[in-house]
């Protein structure tokens, strides 16, 4: 072991080991004998430790920091020189296998590996490069050898781990083949030595597609050429040699691949034939669903479901939308038991339903299960009532008497003695102390359910023929509705006066209940048909179809958003009252709505409307920020700068004011536009630019301004009726005018040229709107109809048809995926712009003028002369989303009767899946 140490150390080294570890020789006095000195003379230590400490260091600035010397060489640099150092430094780094760069080290090259081949600028600038970084003591150049002084220059200068980290990856690939040519060189150019296979095509892939400062130099380009070269000539004698092989081969081969090649096109073909079939099949059953829509919804969705199922064709997409839109949540199976009665608790969570055999169903409305209450009434019951704190049912039993149950426990509490021996109709007061209960008599008893005495007695029909059906208390228990044979009567119960009566059911009325706002009141007969009435103005809103049988019970859940029906066809239809109805209705604005618009950020809901105001709102709480006055006349337009910072308004007094959104403040009016009329204003997609358009005389005109001078840029002329609406395309290179001449012109507005006319608009053209993309442009009209173009070409895409009335606004989602129309009609459409087909309807009290997407999309603002705008969700389902919602609330597959009729292909596959 001692063998490898010096001749001179061995013996003092091997006498240390002889002695105990603690006799050993300290290390001081090893020095010392190595020295020559004695082992007592420690004093010779320490004269040479006090004369270093005396010894006169020259004053001179301490050397720089290598990294600092390494940046300020670089940066002493020319661009030229910097560009050919960091060229130079990629090659004096070797990359380790650690992706932190923790093992990378330096190398040496030669003066023929960095210059060799280069261009003389490029060679001058290396040389600069090179002799900067010596003489910054960075890097040592001598005998034809650069070489970086130290491996800290690695950690010590962060652009040279920034510019090695970059090409890390590429730097392992170069430097594999600098290592591969270099070997070929030094054994003289030796062919076994050459690349070839994968190898060989990675380092051509890398080679043709590295950047410059990893170029391969000269040596290396001629190793890469050499291996292509030779790897060609071993391909090529490769496939002679099999040419023969695979000449045996290919008789064989093209008889059976002529088998192959007659399969694969018959099972093309059988392919082709199914696909077909099953598209006929879809849009076969999408129109029998739709012809069955309002006369059997629940087959209607079923069949929409097997549609788009067989083959998702736009007729099946359609028909998907339009059983989605029915306002069905649930149908609750009771296995074909008649139900005679419902009635939901206070909570909401539990619906009490009444069939024949003398029991009551409790359903638990999270899960959709169900318990019984056998009541030992052996007939049936055509009336219940739950108490307002949800503690007692109410049933009618044998003989007039009314039981009040226990509805935890199923177990019963008291009888109450009736005036009444058939009893069909029972009801409790808000506050719990009165019971009306109402039969065949045509009389009403309201009494006290604690004592049991009466009250009052409300005489419905003096001749007492008149069964009352069904009885309801207002929410605030100041109103009583009764039923009788086609007639609903309402009370006042306090003093006992009939105070109106509801007509418009051309069949018996079996059923009543009010709204928890009191707003509404719903009924349901004979027609299995059930009706929701607008208390304020007594006429009927709204008919929901769907039951096979009398509805006996309808009931209100506690929000007022769900409806439940129960009929004698053994169902109960859980409705969504919700569904088309819009999210905030947002009042002020004393006469039409004309515009609205959503800042960037979608904070704030700008609405303009005929009372010559504009009103800035929060569109989260659907209350005013801010109402801007100025204007003399209608706002017609309003529109946000792309930043958000400007709102600006077009006025019938003639002129467009530029507001601060955040102040209110008015800082700018754009006057002599022009014309007296300003009916459309639009913002550039740079937002420099303000398009404002109406009417001048006859003609019709479009200003562009300078909204950094306010000054006119041009003026766009050649319309012949009032320009109704301006839209820039999203890349702002052309704008949009749809005017009362019939025509949509498209401008340069760089120019102020026309670019091309669209017609095909039987009337006056008053909406134009761009998809995000800018490749569609929508536009609406007083023919009813909205049109998708296609900008580029002038060609009519599709015509989108359902409105019975102008088209006043259309407006794109931001996804594009959606469009949104407003009518004269009243209605707001949302559209599937890729197939033309309607997916929502929803509704205002008068004609919409305006359709506002908020940034999201999620949000739609609309407003009309109604007087309101209004927030709707105008969120989309997806079509699974879609097929789950309806199996749920249909709850059933196509019967066995239903298949055999409707389905061709007589499929036994599951509709909706259990």
């Amino acid at each position: 072991m001692l063998t490898v140490l010096p001749q001179s150390l061995q013996p003092l080294v091997r006498q240390a080991l002889a002695k105990a570890p603690v006799e050993r020789p300290d290390a001081a006095t090893i020095l010392l004998r190595l020295l020559g000195a004695g082992t007592d003379s420690r004093q010779a230590l320490q004269a040479g430790a006090s004369a270093a400490a005396d010894m006169h260091t020259p004053d001179t600035a301490p050397a720089p920091a290598l990294g600092d010397a390494a940046e300020a060489a670089y940066q002493s640099l020319e661009i030229p020189a910097q560009t050919a150092a960091r060229e130079m430094w990629l090659r004096l780094v070797s990359p380790g296998g650690a992706p932190d760069g923790s093992h990378d080290t330096v190398r040496t090259a030669d003066d023929e590996e960095l210059l060799s081949g280069r261009p003389e600028d490029e060679q001058s600038a290396t040389h600069k490069a090179i002799s900067s970084f010596a003489k910054a003591s960075v890097l040592v150049h001598k005998d034809a050898l650069v070489r970086p002084v130290s491996a800290a220059v690695l950690r010590a200068w962060p652009r040279l781990r920034e510019w090695v980290d970059t090409d890390r990856e590429a730097l392992h690939t170069r430097r594999k083949l600098s290592e591969a040519a270099s070997s070929w060189l030094r054994h003289g150019r030796r062919p076994d030595d050459l690349e070839r296979g994968t190898t060989l095509r990675n380092a051509l892939t890398w080679a043709a597609t590295a950047p410059p400062r990893l170029r391969p130099n000269p040596v290396e380009a001629q190793f890469l050429r050499n291996s292509h070269t030779a790897d060609t000539q071993r391909s090529r004698w490769n496939r002679r040699r099999n040419v023969f092989v695979v000449g045996i081969l290919v008789l064989a081969v093209v008889s059976a691949g002529l088998l192959a090649w007659q399969s694969q096109v018959a099972l093309a073909q059988r392919e082709a034939t199914i696909t077909a079939q099953k598209q006929a099949l879809s849009r076969q059953l999408a129109a029998q669903s739709d012809a069955l829509i309002d006369a059997n919804p629940d087959l209607a969705a079923l069949l929409a479901v097997h549609a788009y199922r067989s083959s998702p064709t736009a007729e099946a997409t359609a028909s998907l939308d339009k059983a989605a839109a029915l306002p069905l949540i649930r149908r609750l199976n009771t296995h074909n038991a008649s139900v005679n009665a419902a009635a939901f608790s206070l909570d909401g969570r539990t619906l009490a339903i009444a069939s024949d055999g003398g029991t009551v169903q409790l359903w638990d409305l999270v899960t959709f299960k169900n318990r019984k209450i056998v009541t030992n009434h052996h007939d049936a019951m055509l009336a219940m009532a739950f108490s307002p704190d949800g503690r007692t049912l109410a049933t009618p039993g044998a003989g007039g008497t009314v039981w009040l149950w226990d509805p935890a426990t199923g177990r019963a509490r008291t009888t109450l003695n009736s005036q009444d021996e058939s009893l069909s109709a029972m009801a409790f007061s808000p506050d719990g102390r009165t019971l009306a209960t109402a039969g065949g008599s045509g009389t009403v008893w309201l009494s006290d359910p604690a004592t049991g005495r009466t009250r009052k007695t409300l005489v419905v029909d003096p001749d007492r023929f008149a069964m009352v059906s069904a009885v309801a208390f207002s929410p605030d228990g100041r109103t009583l509705a009764t039923v009788t044979v086609g007639e609903v009567r309402l009370w006042d119960p306090a003093t006992g006066r009939s105070r109106t009566t509801l007509t418009g059911h051309n069949d018996v009325v079996n059923a009543v209940a009010f709204s928890p706002d009191g707003l509404t009141l719903t009924t349901g007969g004979r027609s299995g048909r059930v009706r929701l009435w607008d208390l304020a103005t007594g006429s009927s809103r709204t008919t929901l179809t769907g039951h096979k049988g009398t509805v006996d019970a309808v009931a209100f859940s506690p929000d007022g958003r769900t409806l439940a029906t129960a009929s004698r066809d053994g169902t109960v239809r859980l409705w969504n009252l919700a569904t088309g109805r819009s999210r905030t209705t947002l009042t002020g604005h004393t006469g039409t709505v004309y515009s609205a618009a959503f800042s960037p950020d979608g904070r704030t809901l700008a609405t303009a409307g005929a009372d010559g105001t504009v009103r800035l709102w929060n569109p989260a709480t659907g209350r005013s920020r801010r109402t801007l006055t100025g204007h003399g006349d209608i706002v017609t337009e309003v529109a946000y700068s792309p930043d958000g910072r400007t709102l600006a308004t077009a006025s019938a007094d003639g002129t467009v004011r530029l507001w601060n959104p955040a102040t209110g403040r008015n800082h700018k009016t754009l006057t002599g536009v022009g014309y007296p009329y300003v009916s459309a204003v639009a913002f550039s997609s740079d937002g420099r630019t303000l398009a404002a358009g109406g009417s001048r005389g006859r003609d019709g005109a479009v200003r562009l301004w300078d909204l950094a001078t306010g000054r006119t840029r041009t003026t766009l002329t050649g319309h012949k009726g009032t320009v109704y609406s301006a839209a820039f395309s999203p890349d702002g290179r052309t704008l949009a005018t749809a005017s009362a001449d019939g025509t949509v012109r498209l401008w340069n507005p760089a120019t102020g040229h026309g670019r091309r006319t669209l017609t095909g608009h039987g009337d006056i053209v008053t909406e134009v709107a761009y998809s995000p993309d800018g490749r569609t442009l929508a536009t609406g009209g007083a023919d009813d109809t909205v049109r998708l173009w296609d900008p580029a070409t002038g060609h009519s895409r599709r015509t989108l048809t359902g409105h019975r009335d102008v088209l006043l606004a259309v407006a794109y989602s931001p996804d594009g995926r959606t469009l949104a129309t407003g009518s004269a009609d009243g209605t707001v459409r949302l559209w599937d712009p890729a197939t033309g087909h309607s997916r929502r309807t929803l509704s205002h009290d008068d004609a919409v003028d305006t359709v506002a997407f908020s940034p999201d999309g999620r949000t739609l603002a609309t407003g009309g002369q109604d007087r309101t705008a209004q927030l709707w969700d105008a969120t989309l389902p997806d079509q699974a989303t879609v097929i789950r919602s309806i199996c749920n609330a249909v709850g059933r597959n196509l019967t066995a009767v239903e298949r055999v009729q409707y389905l061709a292909d007589r499929s036994q596959d599951s509709v909706c899946s259990s």
